[in-house]
Order: C-alpha cells, then structure tokens, then sequence
C-alpha cells in the first residue's frame, strides 16, 4: 500500500511524508504535488523514511524527471547514490545519519 500524507506545510515549502511501495502509477499524484506546491510559492519536499520499495521507473522520476527538483528527506537505496548531494539541500540524510537540518529551502 502507498501513502501520503502533509507532514507540515510552511511558507516556502510543503514536506509530504511518503510511505510503502512507490509504484510507477502514482507518479501522476507526486508530479501534481510538485506542481501544486510550485504555483503555491513553495517547494515540494518529500520524507521517504517509510518507503519499503520503488519501482525503477519511480526511481527515474526523481532522478531525471519532474521529482528531481524536490528535495529527499531520507531517500532509500538507490536514490541516495544516484541522486547527486547538491540536488539535496539536506545531502539526502540517511536513515544512520542525524535528521536533516530544518530549512531545505
């Protein structure tokens, strides 16, 4: 089962806590968040502590695609190495890692 949910909503971006398996069908409702946050003046973050698998063409989105501008909050194997630090305000914490700072603007 797949989930979102608002984590917190702040003036200059929205992080939205992602859980379960990522499939590549819901990569619609991720790209309308993205957009929506954008026309909102913010920037869509997203805390992938609870994602338990991605399909590959998930991983492709956040990578290459419309996902790759919003920042990952504890992004899983392989987003974490294929995504480079500097498209990761937060250098993309791990789950080992402290909890990225507050302000991922």
């Amino acid at each position: 089962m797949f989930l979102v949910s608002v984590k917190s909503i702040e003036e200059t971006r929205a992080i939205f806590a992602l859980s379960g398996d990522v499939r590549s069908i819901f990569l619609p409702r991720l790209e309308m968040i993205i957009h929506g946050q954008r026309e909102q003046g913010r920037r869509a973050c997203f805390d992938m502590e609870n994602v338990t698998s991605l399909e590959a063409g998930v991983i492709l989105f956040f990578v290459e695609g419309p996902g790759s501008a919003a920042p990952l909050i504890y992004p899983p194997e392989p987003l974490r190495s294929l995504r480079s630090p500097s498209s990761d305000p937060d250098g993309g914490a791990t789950r080992d890692g402290p909890r990225p700072a507050d302000d991922l603007r």
